[in-house]
């Protein structure tokens, strides 16, 4: 789901100002405007680290932390899925889809507890969701790592049906869709992905957009 479908943009960033609040250096706020502007990288802790040398804090560490334990504290508050925006050309990409048959499992790491308010976000951005022909599968132990969540994740997707068709942003999980369905088409959605990243396996394609697949 997330990179591939939607996403939010800058990753992490909408909780900045509130970061900059709680800073133990009001002048964490003079940084912000930065992040319209940044070279953006996965990492919400490099993100952070690049607004507070920004600064040039002398503190950084503590500027650090402090924002990363705010970041915990919202990151998966409801009230923070506004900011996640649908990718240029997905919706329509994923209703095409849906219209010629095919069922669609949207399948993220975000918690369980977040799978309502998702589902709503998803049907506002324009996706099919909550309806016939499309699944929501979210992790339901926080403390599973996300790969081992999306290795079970695809053999439950193998009991459903015929897979045709892998969208993801992180190369290893590409690679892992691949290999558990190696006559799918399995797609890297070019967006932003953790680093280091393993490289990717021959057959997965890389793509500009979901539309670029269909």
């Amino acid at each position: 789901l997330d990179l591939r479908a939607s996403g939010r943009r800058p990753e992490g960033l909408p909780m900045a100002p509130e970061v900059g609040s709680e800073s133990r250096d009001a002048r964490f706020a003079d940084a912000l405007g930065l992040a319209d502007t940044m070279p953006l990288v996965f990492s919400i802790r490099d993100n952070l680290a690049t607004l507070i040398d920004a600064l040039g804090a002398t503190d950084r560490e503590a500027h650090l932390a402090d924002g990363l334990a705010h970041w915990w504290r919202t990151f998966f508050d409801p009230a923070y899925l506004a900011h996640d925006e649908a990718l240029p050309g997905a919706a329509d990409a994923v209703a095409r889809l849906v219209a010629a048959g095919a069922t669609i499992v949207y399948l993220t790491a975000r918690p369980g507890a977040l799978a309502a308010a998702t589902t709503a976000r998803l049907r506002e951005l324009g996706f099919p969701a909550a309806a016939a022909g499309a699944v929501l599968v979210t992790k339901t132990d926080p403390r599973e790592g996300d790969h081992a969540f999306k290795v079970r994740a695809l053999a439950w997707c193998a009991r459903i049906g015929e897979v045709v068709l892998c969208a993801e942003n992180e190369p290893s999980h590409a690679n892992e869709m691949h290999r558990a369905f190696p006559e799918a088409l399995t797609v890297l959605v070019e967006t932003r992905h953790s680093l280091p990243a393993p490289p990717l396996e021959p057959g997965v394609v890389r793509v500009a957009s979901l539309t670029d697949a269909l």
